[in-house]
């Protein structure tokens, strides 16, 4: 408690620089979130140091504030925001985050996707299997890797389906393979 008291007051003293909003998101303490998320809440377009400060309480932070930060273009304020939306992922359902989501599928960058994925492979529900799949069949070689890795691990029976599908129809022979290594591994009952 003490160390956000002297957090606040070097804040008021010094300003909002980076090292001290930093501070003020590593102390845990539940005033130090409640002014980071009221900074959060007045800007227009989100900072950086912000968003990372208030990783720590990513599920508590309102769904309408990481939806605005994904919306950002930035490609660190994206990774900053689904690294939020990995902390909140297990208290929304499929579609909300997929919802949350969506704008990021178009990422030219790769970094972004295999992020995305990385989010929505801790879910198992088969529209979540389907929008996986959907980038296995329109993503970059790493990204398809990583989609690929990713149904396999997911390890349903609407995984297992997507995996075939895959392994029969992507154009590139060594992704085919990878689908083909994934389903392998599946566990299936005999």
């Amino acid at each position: 408690e003490k160390g956000w008291e002297t957090i606040k007051s070097l804040i008021d003293k010094y300003g909002f620089q980076p090292e001290l909003i930093n501070a003020a998101g590593l102390c845990h303490n539940p005033a130090a979130f409640d002014f980071l998320l009221r900074l959060l809440k007045t800007q227009n377009n989100p900072e950086i140091t912000i968003v990372r400060a208030l990783e720590c309480w990513g599920a508590i932070i309102p769904t309408a504030d990481i939806k605005k930060i994904l919306k950002e273009n930035s490609m660190n304020m994206r990774l900053a925001g689904l690294n939020l939306l990995s902390f909140k992922s297990h208290l929304l359902n499929a579609s909300e985050i997929l919802e949350l989501v969506e704008v990021l599928l178009d990422d030219f960058r790769e970094e972004v996707i295999i992020q995305v994925i990385k989010v929505l492979q801790r879910r198992d529900e088969e529209e979540i299997v389907k929008c996986i799949s959907k980038i296995a069949n329109n993503g970059t070689d790493k990204t398809v890797d990583t989609a690929l890795i990713a149904l396999g691990a997911i390890g349903t029976e609407q995984s297992s389906i997507a995996l075939l599908a895959l392994s029969q129809k992507l154009p590139n022979k060594i992704h085919r393979k990878t689908a083909q290594k994934q389903l392998s591994h599946q566990y299936t009952n005999p």
